[in-house]
């Protein structure tokens, strides 16, 4: 269905030859809108060639910032430029904002360190900490393992996310590059059945690296089930979903880019609202 309430931003140099250190006067920004069919059409001048466009609309997420680059010949000096190439299209899927609810969220800016070489400490989404005694924490909603041990000179390390309990589990997806909500819009159940996550890594004795992937890329995301609760039948009660963004370390401590934990029971919902973070002691970038 067309976006035709869209309002699309497009941002060129001014000049040929600005680069790094260069002002916002040094650009000049262009506005446009859709049509009745979702389609923006508009001029500008762009004389390095690259400019780069946003969209927004209102009921939808942000798409992100995209740069283009248009094909263009240069003189020998630089200092004039023509375009080779004059018209671009340009398809952008915009995701509409359905259901975001208040969640417990932790940002980019938080890292929970930890001092020994070898750990094994529950954490807690929704708090947002390794569980008590190593933090605020009370009920473990994965654990996080790490071992290392050195030969010859050479450091071993081996570490694992593991998600413990009848029926909790999680599944890792990519993100949605194009748009400002990354994320599935629900947790699908029928995936949710991994429970152990392995990142190893040697450092040799000139402090060189070599590394398995990351348990979660900065590409990807975590989706998880957790806090599961069954009667006396087997029967389900209640859980909770979640999700973390990559990418995941683990070193020194526990990181990642975001992480949001809905703490409404048995809500597969993902969409986080971000001016509603229930966590009052986050900082940093939060995803919704």
């Amino acid at each position: 269905m067309p976006v035709t309430n869209a309002h699309l931003w497009v941002s060129t140099q001014k000049k040929l030859g600005f680069g790094l250190g260069s002002r916002s006067s040094d650009y000049q920004v262009y506005e446009c809108y859709a049509d009745r069919m979702g389609v923006v059409k508009h001029s500008f001048h762009c004389p390095s060639g690259d400019c780069v466009f946003w969209v927004e609309a209102e009921g939808f997420y942000p798409a992100v910032r995209t740069p283009i680059h248009y094909k263009i010949t240069e003189s020998k000096f630089n200092l004039q430029a023509s375009l080779v190439e004059n018209y671009k299209h340009v398809d952008v899927k915009m995701r509409k904002i359905i259901n975001p609810q208040p969640m417990f969220a932790i940002g980019s800016g938080q890292f929970f360190a930890v001092e020994d070489n070898a750990f094994s400490r529950g954490f807690d989404l929704k708090i947002g900490d390794w569980v008590r005694p190593f933090g605020r924490g009370v009920v473990s909603d994965f654990i996080i393992e790490k071992h290392s041990n050195v030969s010859n000179g050479i450091l071993s390390i081996h570490s694992v996310l593991r998600i413990d309990g009848k029926g909790n589990g999680a599944y890792v997806e990519k993100i949605n590059k194009s748009s400002e909500f990354r994320s599935c819009y629900k947790a699908d159940d029928r995936r949710l059945t991994k429970n152990e996550f392995v990142f190893d890594a040697v450092r040799f004795p000139d402090y060189t690296y070599k590394m398995s992937s990351p348990i979660v890329s900065d590409d990807e995301y975590m989706v998880l089930r957790t806090r599961s609760k069954y009667d006396e039948k087997g029967r389900l009660i209640s859980c909770n979903y979640s999700k973390i963004f990559g990418e995941v370390k683990i070193q020194c401590g526990f990181s990642c880019m975001s992480a949001v934990f809905n703490p409404k029971e048995n809500d597969t919902n993902m969409e986080f609202d971000r001016s509603k973070n229930l966590n009052d002691f986050s900082c940093g970038l939060l995803f919704p």
